[in-house]
This record gives C-alpha cells, sequence and structure tokens, in this order.
C-alpha cells in the first residue's frame, strides 16, 4: 500500500487530514494502485488557478487536478462551493476530489462521455461501498454524488 501523505498550502478550511489519508487509502487498496507514495496537497484559489493554468492550460481555479506522480492537487475552497450547492459538507466534497484523483491514477479518464459515466460510476462505488459502508451510505443519502461536467465552469 503506498504511503499517503496530505500537506495543505491554505488557510481558510479545516482540512479532515485523517479522513483524507483513510479514504485515500481504502481506494488505493481497492484499486490496486502501484504508487510508492500518493500525496494529498490543498491548494487556496490562488495556487490552483495557477497550477490548472500552467499544467492544463485552464485559467480558473478547479476542483482537483491529478498528476502521475502520485501528487492530487485539491481546492477546499472549490469543494465548499460546490458543497453548499451540492448540500453536502466540504469535507464530503473533499472526499470525492480525492477519490476522483485515485481514479485518475488507476488509469480511468473523464475527457469523453462514456468515460464520464464510467468515472461516476467508480466514484459512486467507491464512496458508497468502500469509504461509507452501510448503514453509513444510506445516512449520507447515498453517499456524494457528483456533478455531471468533469470540472467545474470557469468563473
Amino acid at each position: 500500500m503506498p504511503d499517503i501523505s496530505v500537506i495543505n498550502f491554505q488557510r481558510k478550511f479545516i482540512i479532515p487530514t485523517s479522513m483524507i489519508i483513510k479514504t485515500a487509502a481504502r481506494c488505493a487498496k481497492a484499486l490496486k494502485l502501484r504508487h510508492e507514495a500518493i500525496t494529498v496537497v490543498c491548494a487556496g484559489t490562488a495556487r490552483m488557478r495557477a497550477i490548472n493554468k500552467k499544467f492544463l492550460g485552464h485559467d480558473y481555479a478547479t476542483d482537483v487536478i491529478t498528476f502521475d506522480s502520485g501528487d492530487i492537487v485539491i481546492c477546499p475552497a472549490v469543494a465548499a462551493r460546490f458543497a453548499r450547492a451540492h448540500g453536502q459538507s466540504t469535507a464530503q466534497e473533499m472526499t470525492l476530489y480525492v477519490v476522483h484523483g485515485l481514479l485518475h491514477l488507476g488509469g480511468y479518464k473523464d475527457k469523453d462521455p462514456a468515460d464520464i459515466v464510467l468515472m461516476r460510476s467508480m466514484e459512486a462505488k467507491l464512496i458508497n461501498g468502500i469509504i461509507y459502508s452501510p448503514p453509513l451510505a444510506g445516512r449520507a443519502r447515498g453517499g456524494v454524488q457528483r456533478r455531471v461536467a468533469p470540472h467545474p465552469s470557469p468563473p
């Protein structure tokens, strides 16, 4: 199993470090990831925007960016915005971003419609079946739900 760590480069939101590590460990095991290390980096809006622009050419803060090295960069500010819009906690939304990033490390893509459907199905399977095992999954209203779009629209 990979060594999992969390690095926090923002100060606005409390990061559920133990929840992120537990989630990543369970999902990495289920996905049989072969990375020696996985690092979840929590970035503020400005840093996430800069990373997104530098590596993907998009000039806005996004939810999650995954690097083949095992780094998963998430933006708690974006998570908070989407969590409010979808009636869930920021911690649940950040958990979703970690799962999404781990799926990318496992080879899943989300560029075309068929891949997006498969990615969403795997997110639900991991979140509802592995992270929130019954009966917690029922209390979480079926677990965390992902939007149809692969990434938030630019502001």
